[in-house]
């Protein structure tokens, strides 16, 4: 993508963001997880720009929820690095509502990019939202060369046993479930370090299948091949979460 194509496109919104001491796993590069708290971070900073601050939603009774997830690396971050992130709201997908993001090095190199899916849904019932007034303002742009939406499967080979997780109140955010985060925090720790270390990332995508809550056992099954890695999520038998990782 052109980061100055970005910088000139009204209603798309830019934040540094630099990477820290926590931020990153034993090879200096940014863990899967703090993309998806800067990309978290970065859409509440558009939502509240645009008037549509959780705050607002909730006052309304309603709450965003997040349903798919793709990113696509170039190159991870490294710790020190200053990124640019930039973000900017898509036309609705199958009654979805998507986002889209891209990071640059300060010196215009893109890192990576990504898109996600979410549903406006009612905080109490979870019941499917119509759209409201302030979500219907919120101005849609397109840009050249932006990510294409996640898909809504993927395939998974056989899966073996990895651990069990029981959630603690540290893992639950304002929506009283499991932030989406934490979910990449699992899959980062349960994959081989030395199958990692000897392959480069290219992307990942996770799907949020149900939501997880306080005090649930979390089973969790994973797969590896050559260029992949897999990773589910279940409680009491059910799917509640799949990751694919691409190397």
């Amino acid at each position: 993508m052109d980061r100055t194509v970005l910088q000139n496109t009204a209603d798309v919104c830019e934040k540094d963001y630099v990477i820290e001491e926590g931020q990153v796993d034993a090879a200096g590069l940014v863990t899967c997880g703090t993309l998806a708290r800067f990309m978290q971070d970065m859409t509440t900073v558009h939502m509240n720009q645009a008037g549509i601050s959780v705050e607002t939603l909730m006052e309304q009774g309603l709450l965003w929820v997040i349903v798919c997830t793709q990113i696509n690396i170039s190159r991870l971050p490294k710790l020190g690095e200053t990124v640019e992130q930039y973000s900017w709201a898509g036309a609705e997908k199958f009654g979805m509502h998507s986002r889209r993001y891209a990071f640059f090095t300060k010196e215009g190199e893109e890192l990576l990019n990504a898109a996600s899916l979410f549903l406006l849904v009612d905080k109490d019932t979870r019941a499917l939202s119509e759209p409201i007034e302030e979500t219907r303002a919120l101005p849609i742009v397109v840009v050249d060369g932006e990510p294409k939406l996640p898909k809504m499967m993927q395939k998974y080979p056989t899966l073996m046993f990895g651990k069990t997780h029981i959630v603690d109140e540290s893992e639950i955010d304002y929506n009283n479930h499991v932030n989406n985060a934490v979910y990449l925090d699992w899959a980062d720790s349960i994959f081989d370090s030395e199958f990692v270390k000897n392959r480069e990332m290219k992307g990942f995508w996770v799907q949020y299948d149900k939501e997880i809550v306080l005090g649930q056992n979390v089973e969790m099954k994973y797969a590896t091949s050559e260029n992949s890695a897999y990773l589910k999520g279940c409680v009491d038998g059910t799917d509640y979460f799949k990751v694919k990782f691409d190397f």
